[in-house]
């Protein structure tokens, strides 16, 4: 998995930005996070949406011997780690954390910056309408320009 620091823009549009890239030698912030931001960021990664397909499983390169449970159970919702990313729109951008967040913060003490935060509880249901609005006033036409978000 690629890491980055956290508020790292990936695109030359400058409206993709990474949260929760994090890799063995990484210095990433630790502290609480409020069990409605972790089950809200369940909630949107048991089904995200995504824009392209990516190929074979990432593990947790912070866990030191077994690369991390590859499932998560919270409230009864399954996420599987390390196969997907999570799109959060935001003020004129896009935020992407990988799957492997909820582990991290879980199992970690990875404390996501404020602004992920924030946008997560404010985000609208994923993959619901006013979900792909909000994707497109964060850029999304700009970071995947061929992409068409359809609901459902």
């Amino acid at each position: 998995m690629a890491v980055y620091e956290d508020l790292t823009v990936i695109h030359p549009s400058g409206r993709l930005i990474t949260v929760g890239w994090l890799g063995r030698d990484s210095n990433y912030d630790r502290g609480e996070v409020s069990t409605a931001v972790f089950a809200k960021l369940v909630d949107m990664l048991a089904d995200p949406w995504q824009p392209a397909e990516r190929v074979g499983m990432h593990y947790c390169d912070l866990c030191r011997f077994t690369g991390g449970n590859p499932d998560l159970v919270f409230r009864g919702i399954h996420v599987r780690m390390g196969s997907a990313n999570l799109y959060v729109p935001d003020e004129g951008c896009i935020l992407v954390a990988p799957s492997l967040i909820l582990h991290f913060i879980d199992a970690h003490d990875y404390a996501p910056p404020e602004t992920f935060c924030a946008a997560v509880l404010a985000c609208p249901p994923v993959r619901s309408p006013e979900y792909f609005r909000a994707l497109i006033r964060g850029g999304l036409h700009d970071v995947f320009p061929n992409q068409v978000p359809t609901a459902g």
